[in-house]
């Protein structure tokens, strides 16, 4: 199975648990919609938070980079954040998906996947606002295909990564 069939194997997983968690939900006046700025550099750098319930969040992201004379990227993912209390500070886990799409001025679309896990904490100010810190570990996968080297490399990059971010719901 490709990188890419996995990368969406893993994403529709993700979607039906939380699918599936929205049925169960309790209270369907406590499920909330946000839009997040993470202050990083890297993936994931604008999310939509989705209460499915008081417990699962679904985060799909969405980031979008261009450089001058040099292409462009496409970061999309999905994380599923399973959080520990319903009180004003929310301690969390969860996993995540995604890829990296580079779009060069000359030559092929490059796919990075990217899958990790995470660990944070969202801080409530009031109904509709949250700060929050993240901190991550993932698994990124590629393949260049002789630029860099006279064959097709496949290259794995495990890294951390921690994030300040901002929540408005709606």
């Amino acid at each position: 199975m490709n990188r890419t069939k996995l990368v969406f194997v893993i994403l529709l997983t993700i979607c039906l648990f939380g699918s599936a968690s929205t049925i169960n939900a309790q209270n369907s006046s406590d499920k909330k919609f946000g839009m997040t700025v993470c202050i990083q550099n890297g993936q994931n750098g604008l999310s939509f938070p989705w209460w499915t319930s008081q417990k699962l969040v679904l985060i799909p992201s969405v980031t979008y980079s261009s450089l001058t004379d040099n292409g462009s990227y496409l970061d999309v993912g999905l994380a599923l954040r399973i959080n520990q209390s319903t009180s004003r500070s929310v301690p969390y886990f969860g996993l995540r998906a995604g890829m990296e799409l580079y779009f060069p001025e000359n030559g092929d679309t490059q796919t990075k996947t990217i899958v990790g896990a995470m660990v944070g904490g969202e801080h409530f100010l009031d109904d509709h606002f949250s700060l929050g810190v993240e901190f991550q570990a993932n698994l990124t996968l590629w393949k260049i295909e002789g630029s860099w080297y006279s064959e097709d490399k496949n290259i794995s990059l495990i890294s951390t990564g921690a994030v300040a971010m901002a929540t408005y719901y709606f």
